[in-house]
């Protein structure tokens, strides 16, 4: 059965795609990572940075485990430590069906990074690292939501894989464009709301459907709740 989303007021409708709404905020969220972080790389001190891009293939047999790229991240910030300031990983598929990841670093310049397979970071198949150009290198890869292998049959993630991740070291952006950037994990009504009458609040949720928005003056807290509604047909 098909949901739909219903404004409460206009009555307009949206079908609700679950693909669709995932692809969305991958794109959402590292575009704002790569924005967030642009400054930086375009800054006086952008000669003290390095922008690494690591490529993770699976090898037959091997094939994509729930967390095989969060291990590996694991290994990245373990080792890495505080020269690692920043990174985005996105899983695409390849056309035989399976997932490969591609990961951009910013680190510290001089900062040595082994081949995550030779280190025993990657244990399922091969790696390549190269030296990306500008931190926009990772978006190119959140283009594509799904596509057709040779065959023309429809590719889908595995069930469970995680398509994306973001972060960025609270030392390298201003609080700021942290904030900014943290606001982008919301709903695009919450976050236009905020941008027209609460700059810079804080937000809790304090249960499904609503949030509760503390104003950075230190006004009384505001409990907003979403505009949408569920329903299984169309208005």
């Amino acid at each position: 059965m098909q949901a739909y989303a219903v404004h409460k007021i206009s009555g307009v409708s949206h079908k609700i795609v679950p693909r669709v709404m995932r692809h969305a905020r991958l794109k959402r969220r590292v575009r704002a990572w790569a924005t967030a972080l642009e400054p930086q790389l375009t800054g006086q001190h952008h000669q003290a940075y390095r922008l690494v891009m690591v490529t993770c293939t699976y090898a037959p047999p091997a094939t994509w485990h729930p967390n095989d790229i969060r291990h590996t991240m694991e290994h990245f910030r373990k080792n890495l430590g505080d020269k690692l300031l920043a990174y985005a990983w996105v899983a695409e598929l390849q056309f035989r069906g399976e997932v490969h990841y591609h990961i951009l670093l910013l680190v510290v310049r001089g900062t040595d990074i082994p081949k995550p397979d030779e280190a025993g970071w990657w244990a399922h198949g091969s790696t390549k690292i190269e030296t990306a150009r500008q931190v926009w290198y990772i978006v190119k890869y959140t283009q594509k939501g799904s596509f057709q292998n040779r065959e023309g049959a429809w590719l889908k993630f595995p069930k469970g894989a995680r398509l994306f991740a973001v972060w960025i070291a609270d030392r390298i952006i201003s609080k700021t464009d942290r904030y900014w950037f943290r606001l982008t994990m919301y709903p695009g009504w919450l976050r236009e709301l905020i941008r027209e009458v609460f700059p810079l609040a804080e937000i809790e949720k304090p249960r499904w459907g609503g949030y509760r928005l503390w104003p950075s003056g230190g006004d009384p807290p505001t409990l907003v709740w979403t505009p949408w509604l569920i329903s299984w047909r169309a208005n």
